[in-house]
């Protein structure tokens, strides 16, 4: 399954990351890293965008399909 993770790179985001990776998913990670250091893993499954927002540009045609999972802080 391809999944895009909004704020993967941040304190819940890159766990999530980890872990879809692990389970062997394409992930496709949207952050602007304003608040987080970036802990991106080097993987060949794994897209990073360093971007503000989901609908970022750089998401192609096969990445419209892809699972959302926002990683917000409240």
């Amino acid at each position: 399954m391809k999944v895009i993770v909004s704020g993967g790179a941040g304190f819940i985001g890159s766990p999530v990351t980890n872990y879809l990776l692990l389970q062997r998913h394409q992930v496709i990670v949207v952050n602007n890293l304003l608040t987080d250091q970036a802990c991106i893993p080097l993987h060949p499954d794994l897209k990073f965008l360093h971007q503000d927002g989901v609908m970022a540009q750089g998401l192609g045609r096969d990445d419209r399909e892809a699972v959302l999972l926002e990683g917000r802080k409240n």
